[in-house]
Protein backbone atom coordinates (compact mmCIF):
# COMPACT_ATOMS: atom_id res chain seq x y z
CA UNK A 1 0.00 0.00 0.00
CA UNK A 2 1.84 3.60 -1.04
CA UNK A 3 0.95 6.60 1.41
CA UNK A 4 0.96 9.73 -0.11
CA UNK A 5 0.91 13.02 1.73
CA UNK A 6 1.44 16.64 0.50
CA UNK A 7 3.96 18.41 2.57
CA UNK A 8 4.89 22.23 2.97
CA UNK A 9 8.65 22.38 4.40
CA UNK A 10 9.46 25.13 6.89
CA UNK A 11 12.19 28.24 5.76
CA UNK A 12 14.35 26.80 8.15
CA UNK A 13 14.16 23.55 5.79
CA UNK A 14 16.48 25.48 3.09
CA UNK A 15 19.74 26.64 2.73
CA UNK A 16 20.80 30.35 1.93
CA UNK A 17 20.74 29.21 -1.49
CA UNK A 18 17.19 28.18 -1.20
CA UNK A 19 17.35 24.33 -1.72
CA UNK A 20 16.25 21.51 0.20
CA UNK A 21 18.99 21.23 2.87
CA UNK A 22 20.26 17.54 3.23
CA UNK A 23 19.13 16.87 6.50
CA UNK A 24 15.99 18.23 6.10
CA UNK A 25 15.50 15.40 3.58
CA UNK A 26 15.70 12.96 5.72
CA UNK A 27 13.85 15.01 8.89
CA UNK A 28 10.93 15.67 6.57
CA UNK A 29 11.16 11.15 4.92
CA UNK A 30 10.89 10.44 8.51
CA UNK A 31 7.94 12.61 9.73
CA UNK A 32 6.28 11.21 6.53
CA UNK A 33 6.98 8.03 7.95
CA UNK A 34 5.43 8.76 11.34
CA UNK A 35 2.21 10.00 9.66
CA UNK A 36 2.08 6.47 8.07
CA UNK A 37 2.90 4.59 10.98
CA UNK A 38 0.09 6.33 12.89
CA UNK A 39 -2.62 5.63 10.22
CA UNK A 40 -2.22 2.12 10.59
CA UNK A 41 -1.82 2.11 14.56
CA UNK A 42 1.76 1.38 14.52
CA UNK A 43 2.82 4.71 16.95
CA UNK A 44 6.88 4.60 17.24
CA UNK A 45 6.75 6.29 20.76
CA UNK A 46 4.17 4.14 22.37
CA UNK A 47 6.48 1.00 21.19
CA UNK A 48 9.32 2.34 22.28
CA UNK A 49 7.67 2.60 25.93
CA UNK A 50 6.40 -1.16 25.27
CA UNK A 51 10.05 -1.98 24.94
CA UNK A 52 9.86 -2.59 20.89
CA UNK A 53 11.22 0.20 18.60
CA UNK A 54 12.39 0.24 14.69
CA UNK A 55 15.58 1.37 14.27
CA UNK A 56 17.84 2.81 10.88
CA UNK A 57 20.71 0.50 9.56
CA UNK A 58 21.00 2.48 6.18
CA UNK A 59 19.58 5.35 4.58
CA UNK A 60 20.28 5.44 0.61
CA UNK A 61 19.06 8.55 -1.17
CA UNK A 62 19.29 10.01 -4.71
CA UNK A 63 18.51 13.29 -5.27
CA UNK A 64 17.60 14.19 -8.73
CA UNK A 65 17.00 17.78 -8.21
CA UNK A 66 16.61 19.90 -5.67
CA UNK A 67 13.43 21.75 -4.19
CA UNK A 68 13.21 25.20 -3.88
CA UNK A 69 11.61 27.43 -1.16
CA UNK A 70 8.25 27.87 -1.66
CA UNK A 71 7.40 24.69 -3.51
CA UNK A 72 5.06 21.78 -2.20
CA UNK A 73 6.47 18.11 -1.69
CA UNK A 74 4.14 15.36 -3.47
CA UNK A 75 6.04 12.12 -1.02
CA UNK A 76 4.73 8.29 -1.34
CA UNK A 77 5.95 6.05 0.45
CA UNK A 78 5.71 2.18 1.37
CA UNK A 79 6.90 -0.70 3.14
CA UNK A 80 8.77 -3.77 1.14
CA UNK A 81 9.22 -7.17 2.48
CA UNK A 82 6.26 -9.86 3.79
CA UNK A 83 8.48 -12.57 5.00
CA UNK A 84 10.28 -12.95 8.43
CA UNK A 85 13.53 -11.28 8.49
CA UNK A 86 15.75 -9.37 10.15
CA UNK A 87 15.60 -6.49 8.55
CA UNK A 88 12.88 -4.65 5.90
CA UNK A 89 12.93 -1.27 3.56
CA UNK A 90 10.78 1.65 3.44
CA UNK A 91 11.00 3.56 0.11
CA UNK A 92 9.70 7.01 -0.69
CA UNK A 93 9.65 9.20 -3.58
CA UNK A 94 9.46 12.65 -3.68
CA UNK A 95 7.90 14.96 -6.70
CA UNK A 96 6.52 18.46 -7.71
CA UNK A 97 2.55 18.67 -8.18
CA UNK A 98 3.50 17.86 -11.98
CA UNK A 99 4.63 14.77 -10.86
CA UNK A 100 8.91 15.49 -11.16
CA UNK A 101 11.18 13.24 -9.41
CA UNK A 102 12.75 14.95 -7.00
CA UNK A 103 14.40 12.00 -4.65
CA UNK A 104 14.97 8.31 -4.71
CA UNK A 105 15.67 7.30 -1.12
CA UNK A 106 15.32 3.96 0.95
CA UNK A 107 15.92 3.06 4.33
CA UNK A 108 16.80 -0.53 5.85
CA UNK A 109 14.81 -0.77 9.06
CA UNK A 110 15.41 -3.62 11.92
CA UNK A 111 13.39 -4.09 14.92
CA UNK A 112 15.49 -4.05 18.64
CA UNK A 113 14.20 -5.24 22.05
CA UNK A 114 15.24 -2.33 23.64
CA UNK A 115 14.95 -3.93 27.10
CA UNK A 116 17.38 -6.84 25.75
CA UNK A 117 19.40 -4.74 24.04
CA UNK A 118 19.08 -6.83 20.97
CA UNK A 119 18.01 -6.79 16.93
CA UNK A 120 15.03 -9.16 16.94
CA UNK A 121 13.71 -10.78 14.02
CA UNK A 122 10.67 -9.00 12.07
CA UNK A 123 7.40 -11.04 11.60
CA UNK A 124 5.33 -11.01 8.86
CA UNK A 125 2.69 -10.17 11.50
CA UNK A 126 4.57 -6.59 12.13
CA UNK A 127 4.81 -4.98 8.65
CA UNK A 128 1.20 -6.74 7.73
CA UNK A 129 -0.19 -3.65 8.97
CA UNK A 130 1.72 -1.50 6.16
CA UNK A 131 0.19 -3.96 3.38
CA UNK A 132 3.95 -4.16 1.90
CA UNK A 133 5.24 -4.25 -1.35
CA UNK A 134 6.92 -7.86 -2.71
CA UNK A 135 10.28 -5.90 -2.87
CA UNK A 136 11.99 -2.13 -3.65
CA UNK A 137 11.19 -0.69 -6.81
CA UNK A 138 14.26 1.53 -7.27
CA UNK A 139 17.60 0.11 -7.56
CA UNK A 140 19.16 0.94 -4.77
CA UNK A 141 23.27 0.56 -3.87
CA UNK A 142 23.30 -1.34 -0.72
CA UNK A 143 26.95 -3.08 -1.51
CA UNK A 144 28.91 -2.94 1.63
CA UNK A 145 30.60 0.54 2.29
CA UNK A 146 34.48 -0.23 3.39
CA UNK A 147 35.95 1.50 6.12
CA UNK A 148 38.86 3.51 4.53
CA UNK A 149 42.37 2.62 6.00
CA UNK A 150 43.60 6.12 6.08
CA UNK A 151 42.12 9.67 6.55
CA UNK A 152 42.76 13.23 5.03
CA UNK A 153 41.95 14.45 8.04
CA UNK A 154 39.88 14.52 11.58
CA UNK A 155 37.36 16.98 13.46
CA UNK A 156 36.21 16.64 16.87
CA UNK A 157 32.58 16.58 17.42
CA UNK A 158 30.94 17.36 21.23
CA UNK A 159 27.53 15.53 21.75
CA UNK A 160 24.65 18.12 22.56
CA UNK A 161 21.83 16.88 25.08
CA UNK A 162 19.40 18.15 22.13
CA UNK A 163 21.11 15.76 19.53
CA UNK A 164 18.95 12.83 21.83
CA UNK A 165 16.11 11.02 20.25
CA UNK A 166 13.04 8.88 21.64
CA UNK A 167 15.66 6.48 22.00
CA UNK A 168 18.09 8.12 24.52
CA UNK A 169 20.67 8.38 21.85
CA UNK A 170 22.15 10.34 18.99
CA UNK A 171 19.11 10.73 16.30
CA UNK A 172 19.77 9.53 12.82
CA UNK A 173 19.31 12.75 10.95
CA UNK A 174 22.01 14.50 13.45
CA UNK A 175 24.55 11.79 12.43
CA UNK A 176 24.55 13.89 8.74
CA UNK A 177 24.34 16.90 10.28
CA UNK A 178 28.24 15.99 11.89
CA UNK A 179 29.34 14.77 8.61
CA UNK A 180 28.33 17.64 6.67
CA UNK A 181 30.64 19.82 9.14
CA UNK A 182 33.94 17.63 7.67
CA UNK A 183 33.17 17.56 3.69
CA UNK A 184 35.24 20.51 1.62
CA UNK A 185 33.12 24.01 1.51
CA UNK A 186 33.29 23.60 -2.53
CA UNK A 187 31.79 19.88 -2.22
CA UNK A 188 28.65 21.31 -0.13
CA UNK A 189 28.34 24.91 -1.58
CA UNK A 190 28.88 24.93 -5.40
CA UNK A 191 29.18 21.41 -6.23
CA UNK A 192 26.22 20.25 -4.44
CA UNK A 193 25.34 16.37 -3.01
CA UNK A 194 23.83 14.22 -5.27
CA UNK A 195 23.52 10.99 -3.57
CA UNK A 196 24.10 9.91 0.26
CA UNK A 197 24.43 7.15 2.18
CA UNK A 198 24.68 6.14 5.96
CA UNK A 199 25.23 3.19 7.65
CA UNK A 200 24.43 3.11 11.21
CA UNK A 201 27.24 0.87 13.36
CA UNK A 202 26.69 1.80 17.17
CA UNK A 203 24.59 4.18 18.73
CA UNK A 204 25.86 7.39 20.18
CA UNK A 205 24.36 8.56 23.63
CA UNK A 206 24.69 12.30 24.99
CA UNK A 207 28.03 13.72 25.68
CA UNK A 208 30.00 11.44 24.46
CA UNK A 209 33.04 12.70 22.45
CA UNK A 210 33.53 11.85 18.65
CA UNK A 211 35.76 12.29 15.86
CA UNK A 212 34.70 13.06 12.09
CA UNK A 213 37.35 11.20 10.30
CA UNK A 214 37.46 12.67 6.62
CA UNK A 215 38.35 10.58 3.25
CA UNK A 216 38.60 12.19 -0.29
CA UNK A 217 37.14 8.56 -2.19
CA UNK A 218 37.31 8.64 -5.83
CA UNK A 219 33.57 9.39 -6.65
CA UNK A 220 33.04 11.21 -3.83
CA UNK A 221 33.59 11.67 0.10
CA UNK A 222 33.29 9.09 2.88
CA UNK A 223 33.11 10.36 6.75
CA UNK A 224 33.77 7.96 9.27
CA UNK A 225 32.31 8.94 12.66
CA UNK A 226 34.00 7.04 15.88
CA UNK A 227 33.84 7.34 19.22
CA UNK A 228 37.03 8.43 21.83
CA UNK A 229 37.39 4.43 22.67
CA UNK A 230 38.03 4.08 18.80
CA UNK A 231 34.84 2.23 18.41
CA UNK A 232 32.96 2.90 14.79
CA UNK A 233 29.66 4.83 15.04
CA UNK A 234 28.60 5.52 11.65
CA UNK A 235 30.05 5.65 7.94
CA UNK A 236 28.39 8.29 5.57
CA UNK A 237 29.56 8.29 1.84
CA UNK A 238 28.38 11.55 -0.60
CA UNK A 239 28.72 11.55 -4.50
Amino acid sequence: MIYSKIYEPRISDYTKNGKLALHSIINILEDITAHHSVSVNDNFIENSKNGLSWISVEWNVIIHKYPKTSEALYIDTWATGTKASYVTYREFLVKDKQGNVYINACEKLTMLDINAGKIIRITPEMISMYEPEESVKYNFDFSKLQQPQKYDYSKPIYVRRTDIDYNNHVHNTKYLEYAIEAIPEKAYEEDGIKEFRIIYKKPVIVFDNITLNYTAADNGHIISIFKEDNELCTLIQFK
